[in-house]
């Protein structure tokens, strides 16, 4: 008999063929940590959401940080939140539904939906409607160096407003991205460069005074990466990031450093989208939700999924709310020193908290799978497994006094299981319980799949199994 161990998922990388790649790994992430010398992953699950309040009637469309307030956009209204969570109404706009762009110069922000162009003054307190007739109907809007700047729809122009004055607009005061003839699609600020991605290529820009044009083209700065879903592009860690595409039309998401993009969507994310029938209304955004992770979160509203990138580790797992498929969140907002998270589906304003275990009051789903365990196809006489999680954080009272974790197996590289057994991970102060499963059979090529619904922590720190190979 021998003792293996038994690791679970790093990422998320089920393949259509469950013999190549059947992990999963969702509402955990693989942290890599160092145990007596030796780099080791333990397996920690997402921050929880804690309600705030209702806002509007959603969903939830834009958020930014501005003047000291959060301003969100639910539904067709327009709302400022202080830092007692206290909610105010300002404004409405023209249209119901559809991302906004926000964007601000200190005094005023501006809000864009592809209809109409709105300001709200922080000194006059007034929600105003832009009326200049020379103001495009943008979806998304930047402030860089004192102007706003907006892409007009399906051309490769993009317009700035007059010097920290987002009502005059002049007709002349645009240009042209013309290193390639695609359409601009989106826009976002780094490092001091204006970056405007095309449907196949992208361009940085820079502020050089220019008395008839301030933004002038980057030399060198051209990418030769497009983009594939307008709202995927965020920053962090240094670098922009977002789902790209090229004039072949495969789409990865890349990161790029200065104008070195690398790719570094996984195989298994890479081919999944080669299935997925809409890649365009993919939004994403980027959060730190502890002093050792940051991520970027992508969703494919379409496709009900959301897939998550570390940078820490450069692994990627998924995001799920219970019965939702993807991860409910539209918008995300750092405000006050907290996320603040709008959902997709109504007006609820979430925090996002890495000390709440359950969404809302509906549960955290957390699931993982190993690898498919063979011995060059050998039967595997399967004597025992052990779990190790940091236990002992039951509750007092209620679901998750005595919480329990859920095992089931697969003898088909994933493609059918048996039946869950359950065992406790601890209730409270019990901190030296292990999940022990003992007298599992045998199998050729296992797969075990864990998951925990008990809102309370959950962190893995390992997995080993006594078996015995059976030479037949």
């Amino acid at each position: 008999m021998a003792r293996i161990p038994l690791p679970f998922a790093r990422q998320f990388g089920a393949r259509s063929d469950l013999y190549v790649s059947s992990e999963e790994l969702v509402n955990w992430w693989a942290h890599k940590t160092e145990v007596r010398g030796k780099e080791t992953y333990v397996l920690m699950q997402r921050p929880g959401l804690t309600s705030v309040g209702i806002i509007g009637f959603g969903p939830h469309r834009g958020s930014l940080e501005h003047k000291g307030k959060m301003y969100v956009v639910s539904g067709n209204g327009f709302y400022s939140v202080d830092t007692t969570e206290a909610v105010t109404f300002i404004g409405s706009l023209n249209t119901f539904t559809g991302r906004v762009g926000m964007a601000s110069n200190g005094t005023e922000l501006m809000v864009v939906d592809g209809q109409d162009g709105w300001i709200y003054s922080t000194l006059t307190l007034l929600w105003t409607q832009i009326t200049d007739l020379d103001f495009v109907d943008a979806q998304q809007v930047v402030f860089f160096h004192g102007r706003f700047v907006v892409i007009k729809p399906n051309t490769g122009e993009f317009y700035i407003s007059a010097l920290y004055d987002g009502f005059t607009w002049a007709s002349l005061d645009f240009a042209v991205a013309e290193v390639d003839p695609d359409n601009l699609v989106s826009l976002i600020i780094s490092h001091e460069q204006l970056w405007l991605l095309g449907e196949v290529t992208t361009q940085a820009f820079l502020d050089t005074g220019n008395v008839l044009f301030p933004y002038e083209a980057q030399p060198g700065g051209t990418i030769e990466w497009g983009i594939a879903a307008e709202w995927s592009v965020a920053k962090g860690d240094n670098t922009v990031i977002w789902l790209a595409k090229t004039s072949t039309g495969q789409a990865n998401v890349v990161k790029a450093t200065g104008f070195s993009p690398q790719v570094i969507s996984s195989a298994a994310l890479e081919e999944a989208m080669g299935r997925y029938t809409t890649l365009n209304d993919a939004y994403a955004f980027v959060l730190k939700p502890n002093e050792r992770s940051l991520f970027y979160v992508l969703t494919f509203p379409t496709e009900n999924v959301t897939w998550v990138y570390d940078f820490v580790t450069d692994l990627w797992h998924q995001w799920s709310s219970h019965n939702l498929g993807r991860f409910n969140a539209a918008t995300h907002c750092f405000f006050n020193n907290k996320h603040y998270i709008g959902s997709a589906t109504d007006g609820l304003l979430y925090r996002l908290d890495a000390t709440v275990y359950a969404d809302g009051g509906s549960p955290l789903v957390r699931k993982a799978t190993t690898q498919p365990h063979s011995d060059n196809q050998n039967m595997v006489l399967w004597h025992s497994l052990v779990i190790m999680f940091e236990a002992g954080n039951g509750l007092l009272i209620g679901q998750g006094s005595d919480p329990q974790c859920m095992l089931r197996w697969s003898d088909n590289a994933g493609h059918t299981y048996g039946n869950s057994i359950w065992r406790s991970i601890g209730k409270m102060g019990e901190y030296g319980v292990r999940a022990v499963w003992n007298k599992l059979g045998r199998s050729r090529n296992r797969v075990y799949e864990l998951t925990v619904t008990d809102p309370v922590k959950s962190t893995v720190v390992g997995a080993f199994a006594e078996v015995t190979k059976v030479n037949n």
